[in-house]
């Protein structure tokens, strides 16, 4: 899981401690989904379209048990779910369970004709082949990471003059 952490707002940090921690925890909250929100759609944006599956299966989560009055976590992620057997399936369709086949490549490997046997199958490897990989999400992070931290800062910069001034 990559991180991101922001450092030289020491200001805000310390108008942070001086709120209730529910006002606090909230700023954080709102000021780490802008950053995340941003890397979500440039993943979106960067991910294969051969269906429009995968791009639909991306996903910006809030993570409570990393998170806290001092500290927000999101994960920007895919869903992966489960292969469905065909498209009448019930199965919901914006999983995509070949998510990291795509980021990282794969064997290819097609199915097994009639009248071998599966060991033969695999010792001969017929038509087997390496597909490469298509990486979209570090690409997308690295990208868009500076950017991301700006966000985060202006988001949080927003909420406390918010919260400071009275509106909340």
């Amino acid at each position: 899981m990559a991180k991101v952490q922001i450092r030289g707002i020491r200001a805000a940090q310390e108008r942070l401690k001086t709120l209730p921690d529910d006002v606090a925890e909230h700023a954080l909250r709102s000021s780490a989904y802008a950053g995340a929100d941003l890397l979500k759609d440039e993943v979106v944006a960067r991910a294969p379209r051969k269906s429009g599956r995968l791009k639909r299966s991306i996903y910006t989560k809030h993570l409570d048990e990393h998170s806290g009055r001092d500290k927000q976590a999101y994960r920007v992620g895919v869903r992966r779910g489960r292969k469905r057997k065909s498209d009448k399936d019930d199965g919901p369709d914006d999983t995509a369970f070949y998510a990291a086949w795509v980021e990282y490549g794969h064997w290819r490997i097609p199915p097994k004709p009639d009248g071998v046997s599966w060991k033969e199958h695999r010792k001969q490897h017929i038509g087997k082949k390496w597909v490469p990989a298509r990486q979209f999400i570090r690409p997308a992070f690295e990208a868009k990471r500076a950017e991301a931290v700006r966000a985060m800062k202006e988001r949080l910069k927003l909420r406390l003059n918010e919260i400071l001034s009275g509106k909340k």
